[in-house]
């Protein structure tokens, strides 16, 4: 498992899922949602993660959507 926005590790049956962009609070980009679909589908499947904890690297869990993410989908629906 190779992700550029999030971390995944798992210990002692528990999968530590963590946001990655500390720089940017957090927020979630495309990619981000992506991996974090990716990575919670590998969870299900693993049968040595029992739970998973979701937390937030660097001083923010999660600032929300990324803002040029949602500019750039307001832009695609104003476009159809």
């Amino acid at each position: 498992m190779s992700y550029h926005t999030i971390t995944v590790e798992v210990r002692q049956q528990v999968a530590h899922v963590a946001l990655n962009r500390p720089d940017k609070a957090n927020s979630l980009n495309e990619a981000m949602w992506q991996e974090l679909q990716q990575a919670m589908e590998w969870c299900d499947a693993e049968p040595q993660v029992r739970a998973v904890v979701l937390s937030g690297n660097g001083k923010h869990f999660c600032a929300g959507i990324d803002l040029a993410m949602l500019m750039n989908m307001q832009r695609a629906i104003e476009d159809r």
